[in-house]
């Protein structure tokens, strides 16, 4: 009977331990499917972990390649976090079957001066089956994603700084390619900072017609967006969303295409567009109008458009209105310093009551 009893007792352990979550314990680098000494169950992780953790303490790197079984290229939830002073990464190289999280992924740190990482360069990875946004660059502190060497991740929904005033989340795109099915959060939460920089390659967040991306989302976040190459579009961004948000987004080249695209949308907010190379273009992508907004969907917010080269087009569709000045008290400024600029239809300067719409144009001969 004592028999009995202690192997009941053992695969009732046996059951549980599969429920738990996995916990990556070396201290040095190492490779996903490294099991004794490198995590904390006697297997590498599975889509039977609860969660999958590489938090602990010094600088390390935990690499998916082209030799990760199928079976461990699947997981519940994951959060990847550094410890102080130190960064914590998770390398995706070479991967053909995609490294697919099924919950939420977390990308953060310990404080200012650690980070968390995901690198996804020329691998494949999905964080799609969840509640959107599913993924966190910048949850507490410091998070960043970047996407490389015809790297590709689909993701449904990210926040760029999420729940803490001073938490700061940067994606980069170096000739890899994003395809976001939810939201797009940069500078999430107040205070936070969230960043972008699209070097070359592909960021698409357009999936479907009422589809928003909140760019400077917080109270008093700040949001910076640098497109230099490639292609970015985005159905309907709102840039300097937040009241008292400050957002720019830097044309330096690529092509950039919008739908509605607002500057300054509430109260107090700064959404600035800097263009200096490349094209931007404002269409309806499959139905309904296309506008931009410059200054407000709301009083006093403030919306600046400059323009020193490149090519701006914004097309008529359905009859709908562009505005410099959209709202009450709001404020907008459209600066024309170079480059080709096409309106489809006149620019409506101050829209709103007691707001303010302003046309520069300065060429220099």
């Amino acid at each position: 009977m004592r028999l009995i009893i202690v192997t009941g007792l053992f695969v009732a352990g046996a059951l549980d331990l599969h429920a738990q979550t996995n916990i990556w314990t070396n201290t040095a680098s190492g490779f996903w499917t490294n099991t004794v000494g490198y995590w904390s169950l006697p297997h590498a992780p599975t889509n039977t972990d609860v969660i999958d953790y590489i938090t602990n303490a010094l600088s390390k790197t935990v690499t998916i390649d082209a030799n990760t079984p199928v079976g461990n290229l699947t997981i519940s939830n994951l959060t990847i976090k550094g410890c102080s002073g130190a960064t914590n990464t998770l390398y995706l190289s070479g991967n053909t079957t995609p490294f697919t999280v099924l919950g939420p992924t977390v990308l953060d740190s310990a404080d200012a001066s650690s980070l968390g990482a995901l690198v996804i360069n020329g691998g494949l990875a999905a964080v799609t089956n969840g509640t959107a946004p599913q993924m966190t660059v910048g949850y507490t502190y410091v998070g960043s994603l970047t996407v490389s060497n015809s790297g590709v991740l689909v993701v449904n929904g990210m926040k760029l700084s999420s729940s803490s005033a001073g938490a700061q989340g940067t994606l980069t795109i170096f000739g890899g390619t994003v395809t976001n099915l939810g939201a797009l959060y940069v500078g999430n939460n107040a205070n936070a900072t969230g960043n972008v920089m699209l070097i070359s390659g592909t960021l698409m967040s357009t999936n479907g017609s009422s589809h928003t991306d909140y760019i400077g989302q917080g109270t008093g976040s700040s949001a910076n967006m640098t497109i230099s190459n490639g292609l970015f579009e985005s159905y309907a961004p709102l840039f300097g969303y937040g009241a008292n948000s400050r957002c720019t987004l830097t044309i330096a080249g690529g092509t950039n295409i919008f739908c509605t695209p607002y500057l300054g949308y509430l109260n107090g907010s700064i959404g600035t567009i800097v263009m200096t190379n490349g094209q931007m273009e404002v269409t309806n992508f499959n139905s309904g109008s296309s506008c931009i907004k410059i200054g407000g969907n709301a009083s006093t917010g403030v919306g600046n458009l400059i323009v020193s080269n490149g090519t701006l087009y914004v097309s008529v569709i359905n009859g709908s209105s562009s505005s410099v000045g959209n709202s009450s008290n709001a404020q907008g400024t459209v600066t024309i310093a170079g480059g080709n600029s096409i309106f489809g239809q006149a620019l409506t300067c101050g829209n709103g009551t007691n707001s303010s719409g302003t046309i520069l144009e300065h060429f220099h001969k």
